[in-house]
């Protein structure tokens, strides 16, 4: 992938429910190496804590 432009949108879908024809510029924007990778995995992580059952137990998340 040269740029992240076009990609705003594309990055706002989850693992789930990516449509098959954004697959392909989805995984290249997961890569670790670039930032959107890292920002990637922290969205997903992040994702996460709506199934947290209590605010103490979201405290430690």
């Amino acid at each position: 992938m040269k740029d992240l432009k076009c990609t705003r949108y594309i990055r706002l879908y989850s693992m789930e429910n990516i449509p098959d024809k954004y697959r392909e510029e989805y995984e290249e924007l997961e890569k670790p190496d670039l930032q959107t990778g890292n920002a990637y995995y922290m969205k997903e992580d992040i994702t996460g804590l709506w199934n947290v059952p209590s605010i103490e137990r979201a405290g430690k998340y």
